[in-house]
C-alpha cells in the first residue's frame, strides 16, 4: 500500500540526486565547462589543438566559440 509507495519513491529520489551527481551537467552548475574541437570531440589535453583552431565551450548558461590564440603544453 502506501508504506510501500513512499519506499519506493524514496528510493527512487536517492537514485535520481546520485546520477545528478555524476552528471555532466552538474559539473557545470559548478562552474567547470566541457570544451570540445570543431568536430565536438572532447579536448582532454591543450596539444590537440593548434593555434587557428576554433573551439566551443559549453558552460552551465550558454556557450562560447573561440579560435585558440596560444597553446601551453603541461605534459612537455
Amino acid at each position: 500500500g502506501r508504506r510501500r509507495v513512499a519506499s519506493t519513491s524514496h528510493a527512487l529520489h536517492v537514485t535520481a540526486r546520485a546520477l545528478d551527481a555524476v552528471s555532466p551537467l552538474a559539473t557545470l552548475d559548478r562552474g567547470y565547462a566541457i570544451v570540445t574541437d570543431a568536430k565536438g570531440k572532447a579536448l582532454m589535453r591543450a596539444r590537440d589543438v593548434k593555434p587557428g583552431d576554433n573551439i566551443r565551450a559549453r558552460l552551465a548558461r550558454g556557450e562560447l566559440l573561440a579560435t585558440i590564440r596560444d597553446v601551453i603544453d603541461d605534459d612537455s
